[in-house]
């Protein structure tokens, strides 16, 4: 049988003004407008309710000989019925024979022009008028689950009389396709061999060409008057249509979520801070990058505060709480107006993390009105920049430290020349004078000159010395403990020199430039001091790393300053006064220290004394020491 709501479609093309009544209680299941209109009651108010209860309480026994009588004559009768404004209207009626479900029609009329007498529609001449109104089409099916009959089978479309002439002879063989959902399939057989009614089952049938079509079927078993099984009647909807456009729709939905993934994905991939803010400048869709931008050392945002959702203004305002930013730090409002006018002109700018990350923001309007905001890291660009400067320093440096020593080289090599007939000659005319004259205290003082100036010129020759001295397997140990004999003898008596020496693994190089390197270091601690009391703490370790000699000489003198300590490695840059040092000795230690490969760090602070710590790598294979 029809469902309610096809029950209303059909109600609605008849001509008369009807109703669907169901149960003993005559509930009203369906109306059309006419029905109501007669009875002066608003349809919705006419639904679900008890037909009797809209009756004069006078006309109850009417209504049930009405409905016991078996002629026709005696399903007619005049009842008065209350309408909406509670005046009485005297209707005629008439009842329809019992259907399925125990529901049955009503009619009714209102003047004597409208022949009481006429017959109801008949229950087959709804169906038909229904069928020509909606895409539904009743079927009857025989009590061996054989054969397939449509009511009224002229009113369906072609492609439903061919559907169905074809495969009447196979309800619900072969054209069922049982392969889909084939729960619901086995279901809906074990219901009809039980003969029970069934709703809305939903089945997919396979067209000749191979096309698949899908329909809802409802049904309720139909008994003979003795009885017994009869078959099944029902109604069919065809909707195929709705199956794909929901198929459609449910493909376009999971194609939209899967791009909108990707394009999350592809969002978060991204190694720069990405943020887009709508029309109505909240913040629409970030990644990964610019959440990690709400973090400055040990300040972090709240793992409960949610960036999605807020504006442009709130996202700044969490940035000054939290106290993000070094821009503007104590002026909160200024640094929150400057962002948003540079927001809202698109200006570029560059921001200043508290933690001292740097930040080259970009930020672009599209015509929509949508505002996309690009963040690039500069921190690691800035401290590359950085050590290219120092870099560049460092070659000009060298550069300057080669030049010099090619002038300086050349100028040492023609004084010695010169000086050496000077020494030489001196020496010879000393000998032959008798000591204790004034000439041979004379010549004396030519000749310590002389050896001063030689020391002098031999020095500046090996600052400008290019070529590799003899290398081999020494003991920095060894070497530092012949130095501090040595300088022991020489250093005043006010100055105590303190060793910690240690094993430490063999440093490839030469002996003789290490021994130079140890004593120009000693010399320029003891010159720090002066002539005040202090210590020298020479000492020779493992390096921290392990992979390496550490060498260090520590004073106790008067320490530099930070535009001293940036010099002290310069040729002829000495603190000491006209007379007293070449300012070569730190540069030539500098060169043989680098020659090693090794690096000379610096710790110096004015009144508290200077260390120079000398770190060169260790060699791992078993050394044969020279002494």
């Amino acid at each position: 049988m029809p469902s309610d709501r096809a029950w209303t479609t059909i109600l609605a093309a008849l001509p008369e003004s009807a109703a669907l009544l169901e149960g003993p209680l005559l509930l009203i299941r369906a109306a059309n407008a006419g029905f109501a209109k007669r009875l002066g009651i608003s349809p919705d108010a006419l639904m679900g309710r008890p037909f009797q209860e809209l009756l004069l309480a006078e006309d109850h026994a009417d209504l049930a000989l009405a409905l016991a009588g078996e002629s026709a004559e005696l399903n007619r009768v005049k009842l008065r019925v209350v309408d909406a404004g509670g005046a009485a209207r005297k209707l005629r009626f008439r009842f329809g024979p019992p259907m399925e479900w125990g529901r049955r029609l009503l009619s009714v009329r209102a003047s004597a022009s409208e022949d009481p007498a006429a017959p109801l529609v008949s229950e087959e001449e709804w169906l038909r008028r229904t069928l020509a109104a909606t895409s539904d089409w009743v079927w009857t099916l025989d009590a061996k689950l054989e054969r397939i009959e449509v009511f009224e089978i002229d009113r369906t479309s072609d492609e439903q009389q061919d559907q169905i002439r074809q495969h009447s002879h196979a309800f619900p063989g072969v054209i069922i396709d049982q392969t889909y959902e084939p729960e619901r399939w086995t279901r809906l057989q074990d219901t009809i061999r039980r003969q029970r009614p069934f709703r809305d089952v939903v089945l997919r049938q396979i067209a000749p060409d191979d096309r698949h079509r899908y329909i809802k079927v409802s049904g309720i078993p139909i008994y003979a008057d003795d009885g017994s099984f009869a078959g099944y009647r029902g109604v069919t909807t065809d909707v195929t249509a709705e199956i794909e456009a929901a198929r459609v729709q449910q493909s376009a939905e999971a194609a939209q979520r899967e791009y909108l993934q990707h394009l999350r994905e592809g969002i978060d991939g991204i190694g720069q801070t990405f943020a887009v803010f709508d029309q109505n400048d909240r913040l629409v869709a970030c990644n990964s990058v610019y959440r990690e931008s709400y973090r400055s050392g040990d300040r972090v945002l709240p793992p409960h505060i949610q960036l999605e959702g807020k504006t442009y203004r709130e996202c700044m305002e969490l940035r000054v709480k939290y106290r993000l930013h070094r821009d503007f730090a104590d002026q909160p409002e200024r640094f929150i107006e400057d962002r948003m006018r540079k927001h809202f002109e698109g200006i570029d700018h560059t921001a200043q993390m508290a933690d001292g990350r740097t930040f080259k923001v970009q930020q672009r309007s599209l015509p929509s009105g949508v505002r996309v905001l690009i963040g690039t890291d500069l921190t690691e660009v800035t401290e590359a920049q950085r050590i290219q400067r120092e870099l560049e320093q460092q070659l000009h440096h060298s550069q300057k430290l080669e030049a010099l020593g090619t002038l300086a080289g050349g100028i040492a090599h023609d004084l010695n020349n010169t000086l050496v007939p000077i020494l030489a000659l001196t020496k010879q005319v000393a000998r032959r004078t008798p000591e204790g004259t004034r000439d041979r205290a004379a010549l004396e003082v030519v000749g310590q000159a002389s050896e001063r100036a030689r020391d002098l010129l031999r020095q500046i020759l090996a600052f400008s010395r290019k070529e590799s001295a003899e290398s081999s397997l020494i003991d920095l140990r060894g070497i530092a403990d012949e130095a501090l004999r040595m300088m022991r003898a020489a250093l005043p008596s006010s100055i105590e020199i303190r060793a910690h020496l240690h094993e430490v693994p063999p440093v490839r190089g030469n002996a003789g430039q290490w021994h130079q390197v140890l004593v120009n270091l000693i010399s320029n601690a003891s010159h720090a001091i002066g002539d005040t009391p202090g210590t020298i703490d020479v000492a020779v370790t493992r390096a921290e790393d392990g992979g390496g000699v550490r060498v260090a000489v520590r004073d106790s003198g008067c320490g530099m300053d930070e535009s001293t300590l940036r010099r002290i490695f310069e040729p002829f840059f000495t603190t000491r006064k006209v007379g007293e040092g070449t300012g070569l000795g730190l540069s030539v230690v500098h060169g043989i220290v680098t020659r090693h490969g090794g690096r000379i760090e610096v710790e110096s602070q004015p009144g508290n004394g200077t260390e120079m710590m000398v770190l060169v790598p260790a060699m791992v294979e078993q050394p044969v020491l020279e002494p």
